[in-house]
C-alpha cells in the first residue's frame, strides 16, 4: 500500500513531464551527441568524452560511463522522444523513493514514519531538477545503485552473497557518478550507531571495509589511467582560500534548500562575499557537527538523518572545484536525510506530526509549481530569471530563446549590467551583434561585435559576426575582419 501511494504522488507530480521537451544541457549530452546512437559500453568507458557531444567541453569532469550507456539504450528504444525520457526518470526517482522506504524502516520505530521519509524524498521540490533534466539521468542512476548498496551492506548479519551484490551496486553507484564515494562513510555510520561505537564496528567489520576501499581505489585508478580528470576546471584550482568560503557558503544555502526551498532555480551565481555570509558559513559548520555528534551519541535515526545529509554534500562543497556554485541535483541524496529527520520528528506524536503533514504538502504542492517550469527551454530561464534577476547567466539562457529582437536585447543588455562572468559577458556581447543584424542594424552590430572580439581575441564567433556586420553596413573593415575569419580556417553557425 505505501509504495502504491507513492506511485501515485509520483505520477500527480511529475506526470507532466510527459509533454515536456529536451532542455539545457540535453541537446549536448543526448540530442547531438553521436556517441549514443550506438551501445558501446566500453567505448564509454576508456573514451570518457564519448558523455557528451564535441566540442561541448561538457565532457570534462563528468566520468560516468554507465549514465551515457543508460541513454544508449534509450535512443536504440524511443530515439528523440523526450516524453518517454522523462518518465524513465520518473519511474527511476520512484525506485529510490522505495528503497529509501525500506532503509528507514530500519532506523524507525513506526511504518508510518518510514512512509513519511520516503514521502519527502520523492515530493521534496529540490528534487524536481534532477528529476525533470533527463541529462541527470547520472544522479538517479547513482543514488539506486548506491541506496541498494547501503541496504545491501548494512544488514544484521554479514552474507557473502548480500557482500558480493553490495559491492557490485557500489561499484556500479561509482560508474553512473562520482558523488558514489561517499558510500564507505554512510555505511561507517551505519555501523557506529548500531554498534554504539567506532572502534567497534571497524573491528568486526574490516572485511567489509576491506572491501569497500578495494573498490573505491579500482575506480579512482581506472579514471587516473583514463586520464579524466576530477576538477570541472581545465586550469583546476584557482584559490583554496576561495574554494573553503565557497564550500562553507554553500552548506549554508544547502541547508536551507532542504528546510526551506524557496526561489529554486536552474543557475545560481557565484555569490560576491560580504564578511557576515562567509562567517556565518563558518560558524554553521561546528554547530552542525555539534548537533550530529550529539544525536549520533544518543544512537538516534536523527543522528542519522543530520550526519547523511551532511555526508551525502561533502562531493559538491568545493573540496574539489565545481562549475556551479549550488546546484539543487546536488541535493538529490541528502533529501533523504531531510526525509528520514521528518520520518524521526513524525514519531514525536502530538503537534509534531501535524508540523510534518503541513511541511510535506507545502512541498508537494511547491514541486508540482516547479514542474511545469521545465517544460521548455523559454519557460525554464524565465523561471530562473524572475527567482534571480541578477543571475546574468540566466538572462543570457533567456535572450536566447526570444524570438522578439527587442526582448532579447533587453535580456543581453540587463545581464551586462549584472556582474557577469567572462563567459557570460562574451555571450552577450557576441548575441547582441546578432540581434542587432536581425534587425537590420550593422553598424550597432558592429559595435557590439567589436565589444565581443575584444573580450576573447580570435573567437571565430566574434571574428564571423564581426564579418557579417561590417559587409553588411558597407565598411571597409570588412575585408580584415573577414580575411581574420579565413585564416581560422572555420566559418562557424550562428550562435
Amino acid at each position: 500500500m505505501p509504495v502504491l501511494a507513492l506511485a501515485a504522488l509520483a505520477a500527480l507530480i511529475f506526470g507532466p513531464l510527459a509533454r515536456a521537451g529536451f532542455v539545457y544541457d540535453d541537446v549536448w549530452f543526448l540530442v547531438k551527441n553521436p556517441a549514443i546512437r550506438r551501445v558501446a559500453p566500453l567505448t564509454f568507458l576508456l573514451r570518457p568524452e564519448t558523455g557528451a557531444a564535441p566540442g561541448s567541453g561538457l565532457a570534462l569532469g563528468n566520468f560516468r560511463p554507465l549514465a551515457t550507456l543508460s541513454l544508449a539504450f534509450d535512443y536504440r528504444l524511443w530515439e528523440l522522444r523526450p516524453g518517454l525520457y522523462h518518465l524513465e526518470n520518473a519511474a527511476w526517482h520512484l525506485l529510490n523513493a522505495c528503497l529509501v522506504l525500506a532503509l528507514s524502516r530500519r532506523w524507525l520505530k513506526s511504518r508510518a514514519g518510514a512512509w513519511v521519509a520516503a514521502c519527502v524524498f520523492l515530493v521534496h521540490p529540490v528534487q524536481v531538477e534532477t528529476v525533470a533534466w533527463i541529462s541527470q539521468r547520472s544522479n538517479l542512476l547513482c543514488a539506486a545503485a548506491l541506496l541498494a548498496s547501503l541496504l545491501l551492506l548494512t544488514k544484521d548479519r554479514d552474507e557473502p552473497v548480500a557482500l558480493g551484490a553490495g559491492l557490485a551496486t557500489y561499484a556500479a553507484a561509482l560508474y553512473a557518478k562520482e558523488e558514489a564515494l561517499v558510500l564507505p562513510l554512510l555505511v561507517l555510520l551505519c555501523d557506529a550507531l548500531r554498534s554504539g561505537r567506532l572502534s567497534k564496528s571497524l573491528k568486526e567489520r574490516h572485511r567489509v571495509y576491506a572491501a569497500l576501499s578495494a573498490v573505491t581505489a579500482v575506480y579512482a585508478l581506472s579514471r587516473m589511467v583514463i586520464g579524466h580528470p576530477w576538477s570541472q576546471f581545465e586550469a583546476g584550482r584557482p584559490s583554496i582560500r576561495t574554494d573553503l568560503m565557497l564550500g562553507a557558503v554553500s552548506f549554508a544555502v544547502y541547508l536551507g534548500k532542504l528546510v526551506f526551498p524557496v526561489a529554486l532555480r536552474p543557475s545560481y551565481d557565484y555569490p560576491a562575499f560580504s564578511a557576515w555570509a562567509v562567517a556565518g558559513g563558518f560558524a554553521l559548520l561546528p554547530a552542525y557537527a555539534f548537533a550530529c555528534g550529539w544525536a549520533c551519541g544518543r544512537r538516534s535515526a536523527l543522528g542519522l538523518a543530520l550526519a547523511w545529509a551532511a555526508i551525502a554534500l561533502l562531493p559538491v562543497l568545493h573540496l574539489v572545484p565545481l562549475r556551479p556554485f549550488v546546484a539543487e541535483r546536488f541535493l538529490y541524496l541528502s533529501a533523504a536525510g531531510a526525509g528520514l529527520a521528518a520520518g524521526w520528528l513524525y514519531e514525536r506524536g502530538g503537534i509534531w506530526r501535524w508540523a510534518v503533514a503541513a511541511w510535506i504538502v507545502g512541498l508537494a504542492g511547491q514541486a508540482a509549481a516547479t514542474v511545469p517550469h521545465w517544460k521548455d527551454e523559454r519557460s525554464l530561464w524565465a523561471a530562473a530569471v524572475a527567482a534571480q534577476p541578477s543571475n546574468a547567466f540566466a538572462r543570457v539562457c533567456y535572450a536566447q530563446t526570444l524570438d522578439e529582437p527587442a526582448q532579447a536585447e533587453g535580456q543581453y543588455k540587463a545581464a551586462l549590467t549584472a556582474q557577469p562572468s567572462e563567459a557570460s559577458r562574451f555571450a552577450a556581447l557576441n548575441n547582441l551583434s546578432n540581434v542587432m543584424l536581425r534587425a537590420g542594424k550593422p553598424r550597432q552590430a558592429g559595435y557590439w561585435a567589436r565589444l565581443a572580439a575584444r573580450e576573447q581575441p580570435g573567437e571565430v564567433h566574434a571574428l564571423y559576426n564581426l564579418c557579417r556586420a561590417y559587409e553588411a553596413a558597407g565598411d571597409p573593415r570588412s575585408g580584415a575582419a573577414c580575411a581574420a575569419l579565413r585564416r581560422r580556417r572555420t566559418e562557424p553557425s550562428l550562435p
